[in-house]
């Protein structure tokens, strides 16, 4: 158990992190933590840049949302979006990174951008419960999207 109780570099989260038990995998400009059930986890990225840290994770593809539903997916993700706060139904797009240049692999994520100043441990383990709480209730919204 690390004494850390500010949260300032991307290996503080980390060790943090995986003191509180999540499975992470540290990289040279994310942290890469696993969340979810232990057979279908989903992969949550913890970025720093300036005085922020942004939490993402992707839920979906833009390709996987049939056609059809695109139109009330959207809807349904802007209405959710009041719900789910701290966090946010959103697209990282070309505009985000050049890489997402293929409209329909585009990722769907669920993200939160902390203020990294002054983070305590207790605020970064209160945003991964909040990042859990925000995937149940962002089930519904992914069900009409994925047609499922």
């Amino acid at each position: 158990m690390s004494h850390i109780s500010t949260v300032s570099s991307l290996a503080d989260a980390a060790q943090v992190l995986e003191d509180l038990g999540y499975k992470v995998a540290l990289q040279e400009a994310s942290v890469a933590v696993q969340i979810g059930a232990d057979e279908h986890p989903l992969a949550a990225v913890l970025t720093m840049d300036d005085d922020k840290m942004k939490i993402t994770c992707q839920v979906a593809l833009t390709g996987q949302i049939a056609e059809r539903n695109r139109e009330t997916f959207a809807w349904a993700a802007l209405d959710a979006n009041t719900r789910l706060s701290p966090y946010a139904i959103g697209l990282i797009t070309d505009a985000d990174d050049p890489q997402y240049d293929d409209p329909e692999a585009c990722p769907v994520v669920l993200t939160n951008t902390l203020r990294q100043g002054e983070l305590s441990v207790q605020e970064l383990k209160a945003a991964m419960d909040s990042l859990l709480e925000a995937l149940l209730g962002s089930r519904e919204v992914l069900r009409i999207g994925l047609g499922g």
